[in-house]
């Protein structure tokens, strides 16, 4: 998991990487200017952009990434053999 967040900017990234590849993320980098929450998005498991469902609020956030990222790895546990994650 990759955390980064800077209160001078207001910048922020909450990643889980596998084998160097994103698995999920969020981020508010101002790349992908269609999305409803602009500049705040979700890279979900199949690679698409979503709105994000973040406050935006450091304190609060990290709980629920930490919260969905569990829920991830459990499910990953249950359907790969041992030693995959």
């Amino acid at each position: 998991m990759d955390i980064y967040y800077n209160q001078t900017l207001g910048k922020y990234s909450y990643t889980l990487i596998k084998e160097n590849r994103r698995v999920i993320g969020w981020d508010n980098a101002p790349h992908h200017v269609k999305v409803e929450t602009y500049p705040h998005h979700f890279h979900d498991v199949d690679g698409t952009v979503k709105p994000s469902k973040l406050s935006t609020d450091p304190l609060k956030d990290l709980d629920t990434v930490i919260n969905v990222i569990e829920r991830i790895i459990l499910s990953t546990m249950r359907n790969e053999p041992k030693g995959m994650l």
